[in-house]
């Protein structure tokens, strides 16, 4: 039995987001895409009504379109009546697409160029935005590469 030697995912992984099928951003930081269901709510084959989810937050990275930059700097009255489909896509260390989730119904709640800078603290300057969603769901044709 051979055992794969695997690079530490937290180090490699970089997130892409996509906008109508083109690259907007990409990030090194991705929340965990989290739902739940009020017990005992009635809820019919994919009715998203019963199901909470979620923001989905990504960070320290950069903005590579400027139609996206202005969704997002709209403010959050705007992004909530232009309401977007977006795709974010885990890249392994080898360039290769490990998973794909596609969020759905997104609007920027929150917004953040630059946190407070203070030059005596080690803090990096980072991107922050938090994506309000009505939902998602994972790409199920898209499988983790066999690294045998």
């Amino acid at each position: 039995m051979s055992i794969v030697r695997r690079p530490n995912p937290s180090k490699t992984l970089t997130f892409r987001v996509k906008w109508n099928g083109k690259v907007v951003a990409v990030v090194s930081k991705c929340s965990l895409f989290n739902d739940s269901t009020t017990a005992g709510a009635y809820r019919r084959e994919n009715d998203r009504s019963a199901r909470t989810f979620e923001p989905v937050t990504l960070g320290k990275g950069a903005i590579q379109d400027a139609r996206f930059w202005a969704w997002i700097a709209g403010g959050v009255e705007e992004a909530q009546k232009r309401r977007r489909e977006l795709a974010i896509e885990a890249i392994n260390v080898h360039g290769v697409v490990t998973v794909r989730y596609t969020v759905f119904q997104c609007w920027v709640s929150e917004y953040q160029q630059l946190p407070d800078l203070d030059a005596a603290g080690k803090a990096v300057v980072i991107e922050h935005l938090r994506l309000e969603c009505e939902g998602w769901e994972r790409d199920s044709t898209v499988q983790e590469p066999d690294e045998t």
